[in-house]
């Protein structure tokens, strides 16, 4: 006996007939898969949808006030994903062509028995339901894996052996300055310097399927001459059979890094030089006057080198003073607003500012004012009349006071019109899926097909002649044990079926996927003389579910492979992903973690439960600010920090963390993701750097 699983379904039956409505109402509800409310007429209908929710609708044509057309219409404009069927006795062509030109997912014909009837019934309205709600994860999972993607700051790629890229997130299109049409599905080769090609043909060959993951520091020539330096991570992609199919790769620009670290290496030794000729020749400096002369002209010509870089900088650079008028630019801040210096200095700040953003300035303002660094989009206002996207990253000025800011400012109009393509595109990705209707049979107690629609010929390949009267089956070999099982119950035991999914093969020798439910018609005596049976063909569900998995699999491979510890939560604090560089971090596997709540990923860093970055994206909290050393907003939804945490034998690790919200298409937070990175030995280096200093001013 076959058990019903199928959850109750909610249903809104307009139809100016009280008597089918109430007919229509019984068959449904009997057979426990919905719940059915009946209105006469479509006005009064639209007046219950606008306070009670409906998984479908089902809707006469014919209708004195309001013709199912119009009422059709009218669910399209106010509840444009709503399951819709026409149920008529209205059975013309352009009635037919027009309900699918205005949204409707079924269209069947009222007449007939009614069992068979209303069978088909139900079952177009289970198809209708569980077709947009497979859509519907479909959105939700590519959504999520998007976001995740695209708001990594690291240059993301896939690639074949061949160098044909597969995917390149926005970031490593922006900083190669190239469209994505223009990488993807093409041999993209950055420029490698000559001396380091082997370098890097070797390390990729050493990539196998034992070792598949491997990073590694190198240099690549921009399109302007300009020699970057670049951190990747890579891994090599292998089939079950291990040949190497494709190349995942995830990297960032660390030219500023090399350069900080050759800088302070430099540094260094020249501090340790002065030191011992400072020791050694302290007389000697005292009297010589013409050498304080020498280090004041480095010091202007320090300073010269500033301002020079402060000019020639790619990125925009104003002052502003204590109240926030500008009092410094640099030509590339006048020349992204159309002005000329002088024409900027001196003004409000405000004067630049969208009138949408103000609100905004003036908290970012207070922020500034406390002492805190600052990052956040900005809209200004060009000499033309357009507006500029720009990226801000602000530091406060002190002198015993507040006196100000100084504002790096970063063109982000290209990303932002990327954005906005984006989004226009997936308006315009939501189409409707061509209906196909299921096919209906009636057999005799032996199995044989007494009536067929016609739609069974075309599913199926067979035609009308060669299945009338015969028994035909059209269920895969895979499944035709289990199928057998259950005709054979229901042949011997009049036993009913409902929505059982097969795999089918047509006449053709093609694969198919079917839904079928079928109910006996028995005699008076209720011995079962034919019964009736309903297939769908959910050939295009099963695809999107197989779609909905690859997405999924995309999304955790990902974040696993992201070079920086991370976790994801959902909104209820639960793990849903743990990636492979915070199982080295914490020494926790993601299979002992993913899934996990009530702060469970709290224990490897602070052993005990509470609240940290990543929960101030769902609960902002004053006291869980107070255990890092410093929030930065860099909009107002990402937040970063650092915390120090204690180490057996009194050593201690010093953690940098990045926290942001994931959005669905409708703009709702779904979950969270926190990065980390162990900055220890960054930020022992500084330290002991401030200490040589301060030692050298002491002498």
């Amino acid at each position: 006996m076959l058990q019903d699983t199928t959850p109750m379904i909610s249903v809104l039956y307009v139809d100016d007939e009280e008597e089918l409505l109430e007919l229509g109402k019984l068959f449904l509800e009997k057979s426990g898969h919905f719940r059915v409310d009946t209105v006469t007429s479509g006005n009064d209908a639209l007046s219950i949808l606008k306070s009670t929710s409906y998984d479908a609708v089902v809707s006469d044509y014919q209708m004195p006030d309001m013709d199912g057309i119009a009422f059709l219409k009218a669910i399209r404009a106010g509840f444009p994903e709503l399951p819709f069927i026409i149920f008529t006795g209205k059975g013309r062509e352009e009635v037919v062509i027009e309900a699918f030109d205005n949204g409707a997912d079924f269209y069947l014909q009222k007449g007939g028995n009614p069992t068979p009837q209303f069978l088909e019934l139900g079952h177009k309205i289970l198809a209708a339901v569980r077709r947009r709600q497979a859509e519907r994860a479909l959105q939700d999972s590519e959504t999520r894996y998007r976001n995740v993607v695209e708001d990594q700051t690291e240059f993301i790629s896939r690639f074949l052996p061949n160098n044909t890229h597969v995917f390149v997130n926005d970031a490593y299109c922006r900083y190669f300055k190239k469209s994505r049409d223009e990488i993807t599905g093409k041999k993209f080769i950055p420029i490698i310097p000559p001396e380091e090609k082997n370098l890097i043909h070797t390390y990729f060959l050493s990539l196998t399927k034992e070792n598949p993951i491997a990073s590694i520091d190198h240099r690549i020539i921009m399109p302007d001459g300009e020699i970057r330096w670049q951190r990747w991570s890579d891994r090599a992609i292998f089939d079950e059979r291990g040949a190497l199919v494709e190349y995942q790769s995830v990297g960032r620009d660390i030219t500023d890094s090399k350069k900080t670290e050759e800088e302070l290496h430099i540094t260094n030794k020249q501090l340790q030089v002065a030191c011992e000729q400072i020791s050694a020749t302290e007389e000697e400096l005292r009297q010589n006057y013409d050498e304080l002369n020498k280090k004041e002209q480095k010091l202007r010509e320090s300073e010269e080198n500033y301002r020079r870089i402060v000019e020639t900088a790619f990125e925009g650079i104003w002052v502003l003073d204590s109240k926030f008028r500008i009092i410094k630019v640099n030509d590339r801040m006048a020349e992204m607003l159309g002005y000329h210096p002088h024409e900027i200095c001196g003004r409000p700040i405000t004067e630049f500012i969208h009138a949408d953003d103000l609100p905004d300035h003036e908290y970012h303002a207070s922020v500034r004012r406390i002492g805190m660094k600052d990052r956040y989009e900005r809209r200004y206002l060009r000499k033309d009349g357009s507006w500029l996207w720009t990226l801000v990253s602000a530091t406060p000025l002190f002198n015993g006071e507040f006196a100000g800011s100084f504002a790096m400012v970063t063109d982000i109009s290209d990303r932002k019109r990327a954005e906005e393509f984006l989004r226009e595109s997936e308006q315009l990705y939501r189409t409707i899926v061509e209906t196909a209707p299921g096919m209906l049979t009636i057999c005799d107690s032996n199995g044989r097909n007494l009536y067929v629609s016609a739609n069974c010929t075309t599913i199926t390949g067979y035609t009308r002649e060669e299945l009338i009267g015969r028994f035909i089956w059209w269920v895969h070999g895979d499944d035709r044990p289990r199928m057998e099982k259950l005709l054979k119950d229901t042949l011997e035991h009049g036993n009913s079926g409902h929505t059982v999914e097969f795999k089918g093969i047509r006449k053709d020798g093609s694969i198919w996927y079917g839904s079928q439910s079928w109910e006996p018609i028995k005699d008076s005596q209720g011995k079962t003389i034919q019964f009736v049976t309903q297939v769908t063909d959910i050939t295009d569900r099963k695809s999107v579910e197989e779609t909905l998995k690859q997405s999924e699999h995309r999304f955790s491979d990902i974040i696993n492979n992201l070079p920086d510890a991370t976790l994801v939560i959902d909104p209820k604090g639960k793990v849903i992903a743990w990636n492979k560089a915070i199982e080295e971090l914490t020494g926790v596997k993601a299979k002992d973690m993913v899934g996990k709540e009530n702060f469970e990923y709290a224990i490897p860093f602070y052993h005990k439960r509470r609240p940290i970055l990543v929960d101030m994206i769902f609960m902002p909290n004053e006291e869980i600010a107070k255990l890092y050393s410093g929030i930065i907003r860099m909009r107002p939804d990402v937040l970063i920090a650092k915390t120090t945490l204690p180490r057996p034998k009194g050593k201690k690790v010093i953690l940098w963390a990045k926290a942001s919200p994931l959005y669905d298409d409708q703009g709702k937070i779904v979950g969270a993701i926190e990065s980390i990175r162990d900055i220890t030995h960054h930020a022992e280096y500084e330290h002991e750097l401030a200490n040589e200093l301060v030692c050298l001013k002491t002498r």
